[in-house]
C-alpha cells in the first residue's frame, strides 16, 4: 500500500499538502468520490407511501 499511496517521495509538488498526509487521506477519498458515487448510486427512500 505505500508504494501505491505513498506519492510524496515521488512527487515533490504535493510535500506539505494536507490533502496527502496519511492521517487524512482515507477521508479526503471519500469525499471526492462521494458526489459520484451518489450520481450512479442514488439513496432510495424507503418510506411506502401507499
Amino acid at each position: 500500500m505505500n508504494k501505491v499511496l505513498g506519492i510524496e517521495c515521488l512527487s515533490p509538488h504535493v510535500h506539505g499538502n494536507p490533502r496527502w498526509e496519511w492521517s487524512g487521506l482515507i477521508e479526503n477519498i471519500r469525499d471526492d468520490v462521494n458526489a459520484v458515487i451518489e450520481q450512479f448510486f442514488p439513496k432510495v427512500d424507503d418510506t411506502d407511501n401507499d
